[in-house]
């Protein structure tokens, strides 16, 4: 798999998390190994939340007795939009 085919892997699971919401789904767990993924998704959080406002997004990140639940929306909260939104930014270097 090359490397544009892993970032747009990683941006696409956004596409099936705003398919869920707009299917009536109040509340999505992504499963991931990879970090970019939790990033994309603090990302644009505040663009799904304003689209499904109510929404609670959770990440379950990592392997074996390192796996852990992340809430989005939690992390969000402290970073604040602005904060939340530039992550993206990290995710095209």
């Amino acid at each position: 798999m090359s490397a544009n085919d892993h970032q747009e892997t990683d941006s696409g699971i956004c596409l099936h998390v705003d398919d869920a919401l707009n299917e009536g789904a109040t509340s999505v767990l992504v499963r991931t190994v990879d970090t970019d993924v939790v990033v994309i998704l603090v990302g644009i959080f505040h663009d799904l939340a304003q689209h499904h406002p109510g929404m609670q997004l959770w990440v379950g990140f990592g392997t074996g007795k390192h796996f852990r639940y992340y809430r989005i929306n939690s992390i969000c909260q402290e970073l604040g939009e602005e904060k939340a939104r530039a992550l993206l930014l990290f995710t095209l270097l």
